[in-house]
């Protein structure tokens, strides 16, 4: 099965990125898909200015963050739990309990800075939540969690209330208390992980056992196997989504996924014509010279 319906946390320094994450819904499937976007008032009020052609539901609780980034947020006090940042994470749970009650229908969850290049992904019938584990050194895992907290979706609501009572004891804001949803770490039935061609992030070629020319290694382009996607495979299975910040200006390893990426995207669009939507679609958000 598929997810009809998107959450996401934006504040407005996270606007560029949620357009592209839009963007690239509109550009991959055919009916673009509901989204739920956790908000403040001036990120709610330049969605009313963007075409979209699924809808868009606004559910404006993050105004307390607007103007402070991650660093400052850590340094500050939180409400709910030690830090603002950790209060910040958590108005994800906070959003999926909104919107669970509105209907009861499955959600993928995506960090607003997920750019898809490709339709969305197939999730099997008989799992409840499917998680998206790092692929990451067991020694950072151990520190920041054995699933990423950008990507994740959500079909019986009950885990929501397992994970934040998790979160009262995690050692690394929401993302380790996710651990909580998957006792013994192992993939069942109920409990999909989405493979390495999904949700994949800088990390998982620089924060690996592996090396990153290993890493790289793995990835190809495949305009056969693509003709609905981007032309990027990944052990020769389409890629299909990446989590980045193509804004990115001081994080070397960021910087250096993102001209991976485009690399081989600019490589594909002269002759895949998905790949060259791409690519246009992501130099009108981010015309910047870092990314081409």
């Amino acid at each position: 099965m598929k997810s009809s319906v998107i959450a996401t946390l934006a504040t407005q320094s996270a606007m560029p990125d949620l357009q592209l994450l839009l963007g690239s819904l509109e550009l991959w499937n055919k009916v673009a898909p509901k989204v739920y976007v956790a908000c403040d008032s001036p990120t709610e009020a330049a969605l009313k200015q963007i075409s979209y052609k699924g809808t868009i539901i606004c559910v404006n609780i993050l105004d307390k963050y607007t103007g402070y980034d991650r660093q400052q947020m850590e340094a500050m006090p939180g409400l709910k739990f030690k830090t603002q940042w950790f209060d910040f994470m958590c108005e994800k749970i906070t959003l999926l309990q909104h919107a669970f009650s509105k209907k009861a229908e499955p959600i993928l969850f995506c960090d607003a800075d997920i750019c898809f290049l490709a339709p969305l992904p197939e999730i099997p019938e008989t799992a409840t939540h499917a998680l998206s584990p790092h692929m990451i050194r067991a020694s950072d895992e151990q520190r920041y969690g054995t699933f990423n907290g950008g990507f994740f979706w959500i079909k019986n609501p009950a885990h929501l209330d397992v994970w934040l009572t998790a979160c009262k004891t995690s050692t690394f804001y929401e993302q380790k208390a996710m651990e909580a949803m998957c006792p013994g770490l192992k993939e069942t039935s109920e409990t999909y992980f989405f493979p390495r061609q999904i949700n994949y992030g800088w990390w998982r070629m620089y924060q690996s056992d592996l090396s990153s020319d290993f890493a790289a290694a793995e990835w190809g382009l495949n305009r056969m196997k693509c003709a609905e996607a981007s032309g990027i495979v990944i052990s020769g299975e389409p890629l299909i989504s990446i989590h980045t910040h193509f804004a990115e200006q001081r994080y070397q390893p960021t910087i250096d996924f993102n001209l991976f990426i485009m690399r081989k995207l600019q490589r594909l669009a002269g002759s895949h014509r998905p790949a060259k939507a791409m690519v246009e679609l992501i130099n009108r958000i981010f015309p910047l010279t870092s990314v081409r």
